[in-house]
């Protein structure tokens, strides 16, 4: 239960304040123990993000291939649509996709490999299932397959990168522009 709200505690501050600015005392006092006391559990503040970082992917990754799956009777433009749209809405309350997002763009030193290791798993995963939906659409689709994955792929990481850098208030405009120039980039002209 301690280690819980240890990791709990520690990835509020890591998504929030970022790997450097967070401190083990400040993780220690958010869970209300001395900072001594979490050495019992974790090696140090790099074990720790580590754990927390390493959790936080497995569990992205797990929510994009649920999100696939519930969708996956939906016309593949709608599907491709709401998963950017859905990342807009979980940015704003959920602490891991922020750690991620975070980190995905300011790297700490400490584990570097380990880190990029773990975002490259969650990208891999994340173009893997858009690639899933665009080949099924094969036929309705103007351009290759992998031309249309890596279209798709820009477009959501630079929405990402407008979550981080503008916040929502720029969103919404942002994506309608961009979105309809990928849909009729990449779709058959009827």
């Amino acid at each position: 239960m301690i280690v819980e709200q240890i990791k709990q505690q520690a990835l509020r501050l890591f998504a929030s304040k970022g790997y450097e600015a967070t401190s083990l005392d400040m993780i220690a006092t958010e869970v209300g123990r001395k900072k001594p006391s979490l050495y019992t559990h974790f090696a140090g503040k790099e074990q720790l993000f580590l754990a927390v970082f390493n959790e936080a992917i497995a569990e992205e990754i797990r929510v994009l291939e649920e999100f696939y799956d519930r969708h996956s009777g939906q016309p593949f433009e709608q599907t491709l649509l709401r998963l950017i749209e859905t990342y807009k809405e979980r940015y704003m309350r959920d602490d891991r996709l922020k750690l991620i997002l975070y980190h995905g763009f300011i790297i700490p030193q400490v584990h570097e490999e380990t880190i990029k290791d773990a975002l490259n798993r969650y990208f891999d995963r994340k173009e893997q299932l858009a690639r899933q939906r665009l080949t099924d659409a094969a036929s309705s689709l103007a351009v290759d397959v992998d031309a249309a994955v890596l279209a798709y792929s820009n477009l959501l990481e630079g929405m990402l990168v407008e979550l981080i850098y503008a916040g929502t208030d720029r969103f919404d405009r942002r994506l309608a522009g961009s979105w309809e120039v990928f849909r009729r980039g990449i779709l058959k002209k009827p």
